[in-house]
């Protein structure tokens, strides 16, 4: 009769070269200047999401919008500035926040401060349901098990290097046939899901050419819509702002600051008297445009367009002052 202390030495032994395989590996990366990081994803995205539905909502604080805002909002300075309000970052990197806004008011729940940090551009038709599928997902596919599975790869990805899908083996194999290492990402995505960038790690020159040629060339796909045209696509974003006003709660639309070419552009394309100075009349929420404040408009924006990590605080201190000079904050 076979021991039965065989089978479990085998066990034992494949458990030790598994770890001792994932240790080499992760040794390999650490050694070569690599630090774990989190990833975000919807199934992230949607921890943060359902969280605003179940806070206090006389002092919730929620952020949607972009890369800008993710860059540039802390909510650890916000809640130290504001004691007893919760923050949630909602930003989504590269999607504009249209979809977030509309689902938040559909959502008999929510009924706290919303800061919806768009431009014009993000409010035309062109970029209505850019956030649409990060909303679908939680609405649908984001449960009890995802969420589970959510903390667990979270709780990974903050220990080990290796975690993080672009040094799995297979990725990594195709990388040194072609001689392409991993990526040294000069952002970090933060436990609250906003991201900390730091510019002294990062390509300025080469950043700052991307963002206004990427910006020109997106301009020649999508010209601006004619402003009455602009102002009638308003509609639904009107009603999503009144749905949540109408629960007590508060919506505010933040232009964030752009710099130099990318600014002029901007100006350029959607001139702000016949497009962003509409906004506030049209839907009924306050509009904070960072031009008319020189503690915005004195932020340094490296790449022309994101705010560096040094500043989060700064800004965030910045905002919580002008939102309670505009009444959305006591």
């Amino acid at each position: 009769m076979p021991s039965p202390r065989r089978p479990i030495a085998v066990i034992v032994l494949a458990l030790l070269v598994a770890a001792g395989t994932i240790a080499a590996w992760e040794g390999l990366w650490r050694a070569r200047g690599y630090e774990p990081s989190l990833y975000d994803d919807p199934d992230l995205w949607a921890a943060h999401r359902d969280r605003v539905s179940h806070v206090d909502q006389t002092r919730n604080f929620a952020v949607a919008g972009a890369s800008r805002i993710q860059l540039a909002f802390s909510t650890g300075a916000f809640e130290r500035a504001m004691p007893g309000w919760e923050a949630t970052s909602l930003a989504i990197n590269g999607h504009y926040p249209v979809a977030v806004l509309e689902d938040l008011a559909a959502d008999e729940h929510f009924a706290g401060v919303l800061l919806v940090a768009v431009d014009a551009r993000g409010l035309a038709h062109w970029f209505r349901d850019m956030s649409a599928p990060w909303v679908r997902h939680y609405e649908r596919d984001f449960g009890p098990q995802r969420r589970v599975e959510r903390e667990l790869l979270s709780a990974l990805q903050r220990r080990l290097v290796s975690a993080g899908s672009e040094f799995n083996l297979m990725q990594r194999l195709v990388g040194w046939f072609a001689g392409q290492p991993p990526p040294r990402h000069y952002t970090r995505l933060l436990d609250d899901r906003t991201i900390a960038a730091d510019y002294e790690q990062a390509d300025v020159p080469g950043l700052r050419r991307h963002f206004v040629a990427s910006l020109a060339e997106d301009y020649r796909q999508h010209p601006p819509p004619d402003a009455e045209r602009w102002l009638e696509d308003l509609e639904p974003v009107r009603q999503a702002v009144q749905a949540i006003q109408s629960r007590g709660g508060r919506v505010v639309f933040l232009r964030m600051p752009t710099a130099d070419e990318h600014w002029a552009l901007d100006r350029e394309n959607y001139p702000r008297k016949r497009y962003w100075d509409r906004l506030g009349a049209a839907t009924g929420a306050i509009t904070i445009h960072f031009d008319d404040h020189p503690t915005l408009t004195a932020l340094e924006l490296p790449d022309t367009s994101h705010i560096d990590q040094g500043d989060r605080a700064r800004f965030t201190r910045a905002l919580v002052k002008i939102l309670r000079e505009q009444g959305a904050l006591p």
